[in-house]
């Protein structure tokens, strides 16, 4: 097993303070421990250079080829496209440099990330599913022949990867997944079962898995690739949603699929600490894609409060507007602020104690999501009610539209007190 996250290195510290487990708790219980959360972690001014030259790109890129309108009709972000993203290397941001890709930390990774999201939330979505979560796992626990079979076509965009976990009786509880591999006299792996609800499900060809195997004796998890084409792998129905129309959501069936030995990631019986690892690891970009959409919208509010008049004056000459305004402006700052201090702090760490759940320095990690999800939610109502008479309506409640599926939902008294006084 590799005992380093190569995708990861950074020049960011992340010395332990000793006896402090975590920042947040210790908020609890009336202590603040400024060594966990001080200085503020920055990335190396080549990797800043590297990550405004590759967002410069992007925004070119989707300038240039991409209509998220079309994106939607067609049900389809683009095959063209995503080669074109391959090429300009946005499909490798994680991947070492050896294997053609970008080497950039979490926190440059994460920058990038959020511009994605502003540009298209299905978007961020589709890359997500590709990298925060798809290759993921080849590059932090992949042996050094997986990393050389799969990572330069996925970094290029030739290959498109997925991440099957959920099934039919097993969503948030994934340890009691019914999916199984059974091992074979001559190494191999016969895996039988089926996922639901997995990104990139038809366009994908690589995709990390995970099953219920006997291992020692023991009734514990496995890692596999599957590769599109293996005898009994097929590619059920695509769902339809309300939301993110241009992802595509399929089941997957796994009918006695023969899984090579040199295809199994990690070691057999790690496969729900590696699943875990990697979807804790994701979630960091989930939360820099909300403050992505964050931005956009808080930057379509200012606009449109500063254009529009009403009693004879700019909206944004109110006081009850500037309060709003100032306080999104905060929460934004708030929300950017805890997701860079995540990536940066959990960044350089060791690969085998991430693996193993021991020391954390800041506790928020597998939060980041959760935490700027319950914001961003709290946020989004007054920032709609700005914009409700402005800009593209539809482009506006397709940012809203595309987050829900994520659970992120606007209801509270706050909301409807803004409503009230704005719309008035």
């Amino acid at each position: 097993m590799t005992t380093e996250a190569e995708a990861t290195t950074t020049t960011q510290d992340t010395s332990r303070v000793e006896g402090v487990s975590s920042f947040s708790k210790s908020l609890f219980l009336g202590e603040i421990h400024q060594d966990v959360v001080f200085p503020f972690p920055r990335p190396r001014e080549e990797e800043r250079e590297k990550v405004r030259g590759l967002i410069s790109s992007l925004r070119e890129c989707a300038d240039e080829h991409y209509d998220w309108r079309q994106a939607e009709e067609d049900r389809w972000v683009g095959d063209g496209f995503i080669r074109e993203l391959g090429e300009r290397g946005i499909l490798g941001l994680y991947v070492p440099e050896k294997y053609g890709g970008q080497g950039l930390s979490q926190t440059g990774y994460c920058r990038v990330f959020e511009t994605i999201a502003q540009i298209d939330p299905t978007l961020s979505v589709v890359l997500g599913v590709h990298q925060s979560i798809g290759l993921k796992g080849i590059a932090l626990f992949g042996s050094d022949d997986q990393k050389e079979r799969f990572l330069p076509d996925l970094a290029s965009g030739r290959r498109l990867a997925g991440f099957a976990l959920t099934e039919p009786n097993a969503g948030s509880d994934a340890y009691h997944l019914e999916s199984r591999a059974v091992h074979q006299s001559d190494g191999s792996w016969l895996l039988n079962g089926e996922k639901r609800w997995i990104g990139n499900g038809d366009k994908g060809s690589v995709f990390v898995t995970f099953a219920r195997a006997e291992v020692g004796g023991k009734d514990r998890h496995i890692a596999l690739i599957l590769e599109k084409g293996m005898k009994g792998f097929e590619v059920g129905h695509r769902y339809d949603t309300m939301g993110l129309r241009a992802n595509d959501l399929r089941a997957l069936h796994f009918n006695d699929v023969r899984v090579p030995p040199e295809n199994v990631l990690g070691e057999p019986g790690d496969g729900f600490k590696i699943a875990m690892h990697i979807l804790n690891n994701g979630r960091m970009s989930l939360a820099t894609g909300s403050v992505g959409s964050a931005k956009w919208l808080l930057d379509g509010a200012i606009a449109h409060v500063t254009e529009r008049r009403q009693f004879g004056r700019r909206l944004a000459d109110f006081e009850l507007v500037q309060d709003k305004i100032g306080w999104m402006v905060a929460q934004l700052f708030g929300l950017e602020s805890m997701a860079y201090m995540t990536t940066g702090r959990r960044g350089g760490r060791e690969l085998r104690e991430i693996l193993y759940w021991r020391w954390d320095p800041i506790g928020i990690a597998g939060a980041a999501l959760p935490y700027n999800g319950d914001e961003y939610e709290s946020y989004v109502g007054p920032i709609v009610n700005l914009l409700h008479t402005g800009a593209d309506d539809r482009e506006v409640a397709r940012h809203l539209e595309d987050v829900e599926p994520g659970g992120l939902t606007v209801s509270s008294d706050h909301h409807r007190e803004t409503a009230d006084l704005i719309t008035a």
